[in-house]
């Protein structure tokens, strides 16, 4: 905290192509955790809009970035997992949500999870969704892409059945592919989203955690899910326990 405050810059990684959550579009940043990093900037008393330098993080690199001490955080649909926890440490959680399945609009044959298995299925190379799809369909032909863009472009031309990705996510990316694209509900999981940061650090843990209980408290991180996912997403959001990740899919 110290040496960021010092610096009068924060690196954050995030995700840049993920609509509603972090997405790069026309050179400007967009997204509910592109909110929170500024948040967390601001609680640092730098400016949120000036002294944020965001690096693209995508799945398979975020422990990486961490250990690495490439970015100070990491917000990027971060899922707080066992496996996880032996390398990095979580701050929050800041939302609960699950594994979606995203499949083509007209498709009628895929309902539950289990439907999945016998086709194909894309997912997100380091991310939970294969673990769900371990659980909920064993017998799914899984194939793991770059990003979860790619996976809906995927699943949008037919080369994939569905694809497995965060719910929210899902919904965005669905979002932008003019109906041609939807989610089958209820969620395969339900999980917890962290931030990432590293082990040795835990005032910095601790931070974070004040930053996000306070603003839970005071509504402005109501206010940017509000100006973000909750502008696609007609279910109120489940802003989990900080402090507390749970005993559910994601330990």
């Amino acid at each position: 905290m110290a040496r960021i405050q010092q610096d009068g810059k924060i690196a954050v990684g995030v995700k840049y192509d993920q609509p509603l959550f972090g997405l790069l579009e026309n050179g400007y940043l967009t997204g509910f955790e592109i909110e929170i990093a500024r948040i967390v900037a601001q609680s640092l008393g730098l400016d949120p809009n000036r002294d944020v330098d965001f690096i693209e993080a995508v799945s398979k690199n975020r422990e990486t970035f961490l250990t690495s001490g490439k970015v100070d955080m990491i917000v990027a649909t971060y899922i707080v997992t066992a496996e996880r926890l032996h390398l990095v440490d979580f701050a929050g959680p800041y939302y609960s949500a699950g594994t979606g399945i995203l499949v083509r609009s007209d498709t009628t044959e895929i309902r539950t999870p289990s439907d999945l298995n016998g086709r194909r299925v894309c997912y997100v190379t380091g991310a939970d969704s294969l673990r769900a799809l371990q659980i909920n369909a064993p017998q799914a032909l899984i194939s793991g892409l770059d990003g979860n863009s790619q996976c809906a472009d995927a699943v949008a031309n037919g080369q994939f059945d569905a694809g497995a990705i965060g719910r929210p996510i899902a919904l965005g990316l669905a979002s932008r592919f003019s109906g041609d694209l939807k989610i089958v509900d209820p969620p395969m999981t339900t999980e917890q989203y962290g931030i990432g940061v590293q082990k040795s650090h835990p005032e910095w843990h601790d931070f974070i955690d004040s930053v996000l209980i306070d603003n839970m408290a005071n509504g402005e991180l109501q206010a940017a899910y509000d100006r973000t996912v909750g502008k696609v997403d007609s279910e109120s959001p489940v802003f989990p326990e900080v402090g507390n990740f749970g005993e559910g899919d994601s330990p």
